[in-house]
């Protein structure tokens, strides 16, 4: 029997409090210091914004050395309902603040796994989102036993082997639904336990426990290959006293073993039920109107990005951060106070442009040249278009792009 410990901290998200990171911080903390205890890997969801900050400002530096032996699940930069995403025809933005989740995480922890074989479910998910999922190489889906209850089916499945889920598509997402011998790992069921046993008997106790169940299946699932997840039912660091020992016996003995979640495909068998099962046909909150908004933000932007040097980085970040709105972890007012905040910032760069003043002209003739007087009051230097019209005069050059110098009136 195969054991994965996994262990997941909460995003605070980006409105998060500085109470929440802070406690966020030290729940990373508590995680390294069972790490440190375990030989055996942990298999971890860490927010990648929490990570980088953990390592940046973390005065024990032993954050990445903890966890070298160790793997990470794959997160989004943003906290992200990839369902909600599909919904409004907008996976690129989760796939893009999953690719700049997973480069944070690697950055924070270099000797560590970053893997997308396991994923886990923590909210609702639609059947198309679990498709979407698949195609990025997600093997298998962790549900914890409430969620599985409240979006699959009343009745849980045994939690040794795989259910395959049904996709519509001719093809299957195998799901682990959480042991509920992660329940012992808690600080008061370790402290409950230990009131009354040590943690040797009670180590030879569920490993015994583990091995009759197997024996008690049926002659056709009795040599079944069997893993569990093993998390506390928030999902908070476990305590490790029991583990540790657990771990110890598991080395002696060739009844159980200790593995990373993404080793569990390779040695998990998968169960038959009765029940057809599927996936929800959606999940997650409607962002329609909040994509309009975003889409025309998008057009406005574009026009102020033309007037900036081809390598300004701004467009590209702005472009980045409304690819995180379409994350639900904002509220609909968060998200319209923050891009009427970028869309500030490129109302400077418009302003920045000093249209010619009204001026009167004459010509003596049936060509002519007209100077007109254009300023960028800005301290950078920025394109425009100067585009002439008149019902009784033609332009033979046509538009000009032009490009003012800083701060300072050209002659056109």
């Amino acid at each position: 029997v195969d054991l994965s410990v996994l262990t997941a901290i909460a995003d605070p998200g980006p409105s998060g409090t500085l109470g929440q990171l802070r406690a966020d911080i030290d729940a990373l903390d508590r995680t390294a210091d069972v790490a440190l205890e375990l030989e055996a890997p942990l298999t971890m969801s860490i927010p990648p914004n929490v990570a980088r900050i953990a390592t940046e400002s973390s005065t024990r530096n032993v954050l990445p050395t903890a966890f070298a032996d160790d793997e990470l699940i794959s997160t989004p930069a943003t906290p992200f309902d990839i369902s909600s995403a599909l919904g409004v025809d907008r996976i690129d933005a989760f796939a893009n603040q999953l690719t700049f989740g997973e480069d944070q995480l690697r950055t924070a922890f270099p000797s560590t796994a970053v893997r997308r074989d396991a994923w886990l479910v923590t909210a609702p998910i639609s059947a198309e989102a679990t498709i979407e999922l698949r195609d990025r190489a997600v093997r298998y889906m962790i549900f914890p036993a409430d969620l599985y209850r409240q979006t699959i089916s009343d009745e849980l499945p045994d939690t040794d082997r795989f259910v395959a889920i049904d996709l519509g598509n001719g093809t299957s997402m195998p799901i682990l639904v959480i042991d509920e011998l992660g329940a012992a790992f808690t600080r008061r069921a370790t402290r409950e336990i230990l009131e009354s046993t040590n943690p040797t008997e009670w180590s030879i106790g569920t490993i015994s426990r583990l091995r009759f169940e197997q024996y008690d299946a049926p002659p056709s699932a009795r040599d079944a290959e069997r893993s569990r997840i093993l998390a506390t039912p928030d999902l908070t660091e476990p305590d490790p006293r029991l583990l540790v020992e657990l771990e110890r016996i598991a080395g002696q003995t060739s009844a159980i073993r200790f593995s990373a979640a993404s080793e569990l495909t390779g040695v998990t068998s998968t169960q038959t039920v009765s029940e057809e099962l599927s996936f929800p046909a959606t999940a997650g909150p409607d962002l329609s109107e909040r994509l309009e908004l975003i889409n025309l933000t998008i057009v406005s932007l574009a026009s102020v990005d033309s007037m900036l040097a081809d390598d300004d980085p701004r467009f590209p970040e702005w472009q980045r951060q409304l690819d995180g709105f379409v994350s639900t972890a904002y509220e609909d007012d968060e998200v319209t106070a923050a891009i009427d905040e970028i869309l500030a910032e490129a109302d400077v760069i418009r302003n920045g442009v000093i249209p010619p003043d009204p001026i009167s002209f004459t010509l003596t003739g049936n060509e002519g040249t007209i100077d007109l007087n254009v300023g960028n009051r800005l301290d950078e230097p920025i394109t425009v278009v100067l585009r002439l019209a008149s019902p009784r005069l033609s332009f033979p050059d046509g538009d000009q792009t032009i490009t003012l110098t800083p701060e300072s009136t050209q002659t056109i």
